[in-house]
């Protein structure tokens, strides 16, 4: 929580706009399984330009941008 407090963290919504994005994404990926929480981290990443995320998710080195870019997890390098 203190992260939050400092700023270090934000906390974004997900959007009704970012439905569509959502629901064509998994569909792209559905032969990876890729879920929601997956889909609204790409739509979000892609939302405010994120391009270096934190997961131990392996699909993230899979999963492209609309712009054809993968995100950098930290987690891998």
């Amino acid at each position: 929580m203190e992260w939050i407090e400092r700023g270090s963290i934000q906390i974004l919504d997900i959007q009704l706009e970012d439905l569509r994005y959502i629901k064509t994404r998994m569909k792209k990926y559905s032969d990876l399984s890729m879920d929601l929480a997956d889909a609204s981290l790409m739509c979000i990443a892609e939302r405010q330009g994120i391009e270096r995320i934190i997961s131990i998710d392996s699909d993230f080195s899979i999963y492209k941008t609309l712009k054809g870019k993968f995100l950098q997890n930290l987690l891998k390098v």
